[in-house]
């Protein structure tokens, strides 16, 4: 239960941090975090990209986790979830820390995800849904290590407007790999936070002016793609630098820093609709210097009018880290809005990256502050697929 619980309590500080991410087929407009109760909300009153949003279990209340039998499986006194907004309208953002106290069993979190928020049309309210796998770990006195989780798209509970905010987590969650046998499949979690950072400021989930993200990858070349020719939710898609061609990463002056004749990049669609998904691996080798990737973030792809092809931006944190002779180590990579480069339609489709990567905390002083990334990638798999980056 307390996993279940430090699940949803991640889920419920992320939208209340503003992971807010409205899908192409919601609503007519992004939905945004507002400080007054009108949609569309003007931009004066939107909680800017930036902003940290803190959350608590409410006072005298506890989160539970119980069984589909109705047997409590945990339970927590303590619980805060701490996040930051990436956007001030299809707000996105990651759960930076989530942490409970007073529980039943020792509890952890396992892996920090992402949410999104909806508005509830008619209100002031938003659903949080899962928009990146979520996972908590609980060690249980009668089961053992159980892991439950949040995956995408599933509903956590409603964001209530509100000076302060309310978050009520309703959601069931699924025992993922590294679970003990003996552990319920499934267990319902119930909680209610309040939003405790920014102080006294109402927080409504609004309608914004922005028209969605509803790209979607078709397998011929027309908008609106009828949904026959979508590639579906779940499709695994694997690119890889062609023999010949090389990753070139150089400093602002031109001088190379790091060559690879060989890349790989592998994800899998979250979304039909408005199209996301996580990169499942990125790998490097032939490379001037020892490169590795240190933390694989998230992409989205968006139609480029009037074109088959489409613009690939980082929906979320990528970390690069290169061994270099010269500056010692070099960590490089995209931040959250960064354009990458264009996906180009074709059987099979091509992705030309051309970027200026920033860089991170953890590189020697002596490493360049920003560094340009060009490659060109080739689709394998699906293979023999026309992928064509269309409006739905």
């Amino acid at each position: 239960m307390k996993h279940l619980k430090i699940l949803s309590l991640l889920g419920l500080a992320l939208a209340a941090v503003g992971l807010i991410t409205l899908p192409a087929d919601a609503a007519a407009s992004g939905s945004v975090l507002c400080t007054v109760q009108e949609s569309p909300c003007p931009e004066a009153n939107r909680l800017a990209s930036g902003t940290t949003l803190d959350f608590t279990l409410k006072s005298g209340t506890n989160a539970k986790l119980v069984s589909t039998e109705g047997e409590t499986l945990d339970e927590c006194s303590g619980s805060t979830v701490k996040g930051k907004t990436e956007k001030a309208e299809f707000v996105t953002g990651s759960i930076e820390s989530l942490t409970w106290s007073s529980c039943t069993f020792t509890t952890t979190t396992s892996k920090l995800g992402k949410l999104e928020v909806e508005n509830i049309a008619g209100t002031h309210n938003g659903t949080v849904k899962g928009d990146t796998e979520i996972g908590v770990t609980i060690n249980a006195l009668f089961f053992g290590s159980c892991v439950y989780g949040i995956t995408s798209g599933a509903d956590l509970g409603e964001l209530k407007e509100g000076k302060p905010a309310t978050f009520v987590a309703n959601a069931v969650a699924k025992k993922l790999a590294g679970s003990a046998i003996p552990c319920p499949e499934t267990a319902k979690w119930t909680a209610e936070y309040t939003l405790t950072e920014p102080a006294e400021t109402t927080v409504s989930v609004e309608k914004g002016t922005a028209a969605p993200p509803g790209s979607v990858l078709c397998t011929v070349q027309e908008s609106p793609c009828p949904e026959a020719n979508r590639w579906a939710a779940g499709t695994t898609l694997d690119f890889s630098i062609p023999s010949g061609k090389t990753a070139v990463l150089v400093d602002t002056e031109g001088e190379k820093l790091d060559t690879c004749t060989t890349s790989t990049a592998k994800g899998k669609l979250e979304k039909a609709e408005g199209v996301t998904g996580p990169i499942e691996s990125l790998t490097w080798s032939g490379c001037t210097f020892p490169t590795s990737t240190l933390k694989a973030g998230k992409l989205e792809v968006q139609n480029i009018a009037g074109s088959h092809n489409g613009t690939v931006k980082a929906d979320s944190t990528t970390e690069v880290t290169i061994n270099t002779i010269f500056f010692g180590t070099c960590i490089y990579g995209p931040t959250a809005g960064l354009d990458l480069g264009e996906l180009k339609e074709g059987k099979p489709a091509t992705f030309v990256a051309n970027a200026v990567l920033e860089k991170f905390s953890g590189s020697n002083l002596a490493c360049p502050k920003t560094a340009k990334w060009t490659a060109e990638y080739t689709l394998t798999e699906p293979a023999e697929k026309t992928l064509s980056v269309e409006e739905p």
